[in-house]
């Protein structure tokens, strides 16, 4: 049996979610429409939050959630936040 030898590709950054991003969360799910997601998208002070990758939600970021909603995803790479991604 000869050695095996693997480069890194790809590294995923794991987050624990605060209680703030867990109900950012749940208050995405409760909202009816995509303009009130779009909105509580755009009240946010930090958009890290929406790169960030969860245990909770499947080892996804809100990114993939968001993925739907095209005005939500063109808000958060906007150029204003490209430090963020």
């Amino acid at each position: 049996m000869g050695n095996v030898a693997f480069d890194k590709i790809l590294q995923i950054k794991l987050w624990t979610s605060t209680l703030r991003e867990l109900l950012l969360l749940q208050s995405m799910y409760l909202c009816g429409t995509q303009t009130e997601i779009l909105e509580l998208v755009k009240e946010q002070p930090n958009p890290s939050v929406f790169y960030k990758t969860f245990f909770e939600i499947d080892k996804a970021n809100l990114l993939n959630i968001l993925s739907f909603d095209s005005r939500s995803i063109k808000a958060l790479l906007n150029d204003n936040f490209s430090e963020y991604y």
